[in-house]
């Protein structure tokens, strides 16, 4: 959905239709957020029988792969609609040829997965690593967000000629 949108919004920035491209974000930001909360519940209800599926019947350490892994869903699932958004974000200004920013959005994603990942683990062990990755994409979303709605994208509108 989010590099559908991306193309949307090129397509719509090309036309000088800025507005369309902020009533759609909006609904697709609603969307997404729906999506990922619909799917968190999924993975509440239904993430053990989930994880069952990828693990042998006879697999000697089924019960303790199932509760580590439903401890892992959960933490992410809780974090989702960051997921979705950071997706949306980064596709939308990538796709109106904004470039700066969702390029520091990944290096905040990555440096913080991994700075997060060693401090939590250190504090928290594996658990602590299991939050390293979705507070990354929380963190990573932040220079998008700023710049999404900081609108400099609606200049790029006024440049490009021959519409």
């Amino acid at each position: 959905m989010a590099q559908a949108f991306a193309t949307f919004a090129a397509q719509n920035l090309g036309a000088k239709k800025t507005d369309r491209i902020e009533d759609a974000f909006k609904k697709v930001a609603f969307i997404s957020i729906i999506l990922s909360v619909i799917s968190s519940i999924v993975i509440f209800f239904f993430g053990d029988s989930i994880v069952s599926w990828f693990i042998a019947d006879d697999d000697a350490h089924r019960e303790i792969i199932v509760e580590m892994s439903r401890q892992f869903l959960t933490i992410s699932a809780y974090f989702f609609p960051f997921l979705g958004l950071i997706w949306l974000y980064n596709n939308t200004l990538r796709g109106m040829g904004e470039v700066p920013a969702p390029l520091i959005s990944g290096i905040v994603e990555l440096i913080s997965k991994i700075g997060l990942s060693l401090l939590l683990g250190m504090m928290f062990g594996y658990i602590g690593v299991w939050y390293a990755g979705p507070i990354g994409w929380a963190l990573g979303l932040v220079p998008s967000f700023i710049e999404y709605h900081r609108k400099r994208w609606h200049r790029l509108a006024d440049r490009i000629v021959g519409s």
